[in-house]
């Protein structure tokens, strides 16, 4: 049994066919064929980003205003194609592309 968030390790140990399906389900909810590559980019972020959402509590309570003043600039500033901390308000379209991928796996399972 696996434990944690890294969406790729869960990935890598799924069965070839299981692993393809989901890939092809994820690229037609996101709109478009991705290179293998670039999908487990996007796992390796979505895992990451569940994190962060999860417990933004621990990173902000002790960081003083001033500090976190400056990160929501960076949040308001940030490229749609930006994969770090400040695109967090920009990828829910991937979250809903991998959410209804798993969805469309498991209903295809039972």
């Amino acid at each position: 049994m696996i434990f944690g968030h890294d969406l790729r390790e869960i990935f890598d140990l799924m069965p070839r066919a299981s692993r393809d399906l989901l890939f092809d389900l994820f690229s037609e909810n996101s709109g478009g064929r991705l290179c293998s590559n670039e999908f487990r980019n996007w796992l390796k972020y979505l895992g990451d980003l569940f994190v962060k959402i999860r417990y933004p509590f621990e990173e902000f309570r002790e960081m003083p205003i001033e500090e976190y003043e400056a990160k929501l600039r960076r949040f308001e500033e940030a490229d749609p194609h930006d994969m770090s901390d400040a695109s967090i308000v920009y990828h829910m379209d991937r979250i809903y592309a991998l959410t209804a991928a798993l969805q469309a796996y498991d209903k295809g399972r039972g």
